[in-house]
């Protein structure tokens, strides 16, 4: 039952304007008609009631809806019946949204791992994103912060939407949290990614390519029509007619559509506020080809004055085109998702110069046989976030590309429900203790083994190529507190016997969660007799001249920059960290034709 259509982003980007084109397409006819029936004069002014928006939308948020799951008032709610019914929730919301978009600004997943959205219930998703230089300046009327408070916003992590009497309190973390849960969705679903900027110059082209992606009847004239109607100046006459009931309390200007600009950033931020945004989200900035600047050596960024008046002073860094996001320049459509799913390649380059791109695909297929009907077990492609990592000081962790090419270096198998463990130090399989959320016990989880160790029977049998085992272990580089996964080699590419997989509890008087849905095994394929086959030496590393050179002149690269970096140097500073591992290269040296910066996982298809 996956109907809902997601229209998610981070506070203050977009959404309420796309949820107004949204309303105007659909309150459309395919000619619009006055109460008599009559076709409209094509002379009458454009017009359009604001309260229209909530036909055509809902929200994920409604404080109603978990209050009738829940069996309490609303009033009463605590954050952790929000977290239990959420799931519940939005399957109530798939049986009944029609052609109707779900309102989000939560983040997809919070840093703790814990999902927000689920996609068993989801058909696509929208995600509207925006420059977060020009976030700061409408985040701070907004809520009536000063700007250097409203950055500080943006940069933490456990930035929340507070609740109110009728809305859930909504988890939005960092600006670049929020955009990474949200278009690095692991392929779980297709998604649209629409930039303000680009909505705001060429709206036409942009809302005709969601309409394309819903599979909506593509109609010129109605498009058209919606885009006049919620044009900004249209927007902005309509609140000041009738009022808007979203508008801030709050607000600095008594406003909701305030100014709708794009670049206003350069008129009201100084070049020291510019600087705490990027140093913050510089990687999503140049992800999504926003232009990122860069402090050079002058005393502007102190003085105080507006970004445009320090131009002399910064410089744009190279950064990505942002037609290089495939999902934002060429979405497929819900309904091309489907086949595009089937043959494996729904976000695949057609310029994929992956090592396996030239392997016969037929002989690399590994099946995964499904056990049991609706497993509530998915099967998956690793994410490359961990919620560790998302807390580390500007998310430097994610520079390191070992780390996430090994994160996302396989698939992995969630848990089907929310349960405790707690053991008492015994030996027996009843010493460990599991407690089951709302009491359903699960057979599929025990203490089968005693001794502490929590096992899950797996409800896939796997099939691989002919000598490609399966590495079974736990999600990679996902460290738990008082428990650890224990690890197998399996010969898939015949055995007809599936297996479980095991965690050891690593202490005795402890309890430990593990949340529905949360990865508890991740597979890894492996050829078969490769550490057989490995020869293993050690030598000097002055026996090798060539190699000797060439790690030296990294290490004195790396010493110099380091150097300059305790030093205040600002190009080093504006540089960020060095990228020559990242990039495929040893300093001074050409890039390696077959470096990899990501892996091409591919979902299971349904054969």
């Amino acid at each position: 039952m996956n109907n809902l259509v997601w229209l998610a982003s981070y506070p203050k980007s977009g959404n309420t304007w796309v949820r107004m084109f949204v309303a105007a397409y659909l309150g459309e006819s395919g000619e619009t008609r006055a109460e008599s029936g009559e076709p409209r004069a094509e002379s009458r002014e454009p017009t359009f009631d604001l309260l229209q928006v909530n036909q055509y939308s809902r929200s994920d948020s409604l404080l109603a809806h978990f209050a009738e799951l829940a069996g309490k008032p609303a009033a009463e709610l605590t954050d952790e019946d929000i977290d239990t019914h959420r799931l519940a929730v939005q399957e109530r919301l798939a049986r009944s949204i029609g052609q109707r978009v779900v309102k989000t600004h939560n983040a997809r997943v919070k840093p703790n791992g814990q999902r927000q959205v689920f996609s068993r219930f989801t058909k696509g998703g929208i995600y509207v994103v925006r420059n977060p230089l020009d976030i700061v300046d409408s985040l701070a009327d907004h809520t009536n912060y000063s700007l250097d408070a409203a950055i500080g916003l943006m940069n933490e992590p456990g930035h929340r939407l507070g609740r109110t009497d009728t809305h859930a309190a909504q988890f939005v973390g960092t600006w670049s949290h929020h955009v990474r849960t949200w278009i690095n969705n692991d392929n779980e679903f297709p998604l649209i990614v629409l930039r303000y900027e680009d909505l705001t110059q060429n709206p036409l082209e942009q809302f005709g390519k969601l309409i394309e992606f819903l599979g909506w009847d593509d109609d010129a004239n109605r498009i058209r029509r919606a885009v006049e109607l919620t044009s900004f100046p249209s927007l902005q006459q309509a609140e000041q007619r009738d009022g808007f009931a979203e508008k801030s309390t709050v607000a600095r200007s008594g406003r909701f559509f305030r100014h709708g600009e794009s670049e206003r950033w350069r008129k009201v931020l100084t070049a020291s506020q510019a600087a705490q945004v990027v140093i913050h989200h510089r990687e999503v900035m140049e992800m999504l080809g926003y232009e990122v600047p860069s402090a050079g050596r002058t005393n502007a960024a102190r003085n105080g004055r507006p970004y445009a008046d320090q131009s002399s002073g910064w410089r744009n860094l190279d950064c990505c085109d942002s037609s290089q996001l495939s999902s934002a320049a060429k979405p497929l459509s819900l309904a091309e998702a489907s086949v595009a799913n089937e043959s494996g390649c729904a976000t695949r380059q057609s310029g994929d110069k992956s090592p396996q791109s030239k392997t016969n695909r037929r002989d690399q297929q590994i099946i995964a046989y499904e056990i049991y009907p609706q497993t509530e077990m998915p099967l998956t492609p690793a994410p490359i976030n961990r919620p560790w990592m998302d807390q580390t000081q500007q998310r430097y962790a994610y520079r390191c590309l070992p780390l996430t090419l090994a994160n996302q270096a396989g698939w992995v198998i969630a848990n089907p429900t929310g349960f405790t463990v707690y053991w008492n130090g015994g030996s027996r399989p009843d010493d460990v203790i599991l407690t089951f959320d709302n009491d359903r016990p699960e057979k599929r989880i025990s203490g089968l083994f005693g001794h502490g160790v929590v096992t899950f029977n797996m409800p896939y049998l796997f099939r691989t190529p002919e000598n490609i085992n399966l590495w079974v272990k736990g999600p990679t580089n996902s460290p738990q507190d008082g428990i650890h996964a224990l690890e197998g080699i399996v010969e898939t590419d015949w055995t007809a016997a599936s297996f479980t997989m095991n965690w050891k509890l690593t202490r005795a008087s402890h309890v430990v969660r593990f949340e529905a849905g949360e990865p508890i095994c991740m597979v890894v394929p492996f050829p078969r007799g490769l550490i057989d086959a490995l020869s293993p030496h050690k030598q000097s590393l002055d026996s090798a001249p060539e190699v000797a050179e060439a790690y030296r002149r990294w290490s004195a690269d790396r010493d110099e920059f380091h150097r300059l970096i305790k030093l205040g140097d600002m190009q080093a500073i504006g540089r960020g960290w060095q990228k020559d591992y990242f990039q495929g290269r040893d300093p001074g040296r050409e890039r390696f034709d077959t470096h990899q910066t990501k892996l091409t996982v591919r979902p299971f298809s349904q054969l």
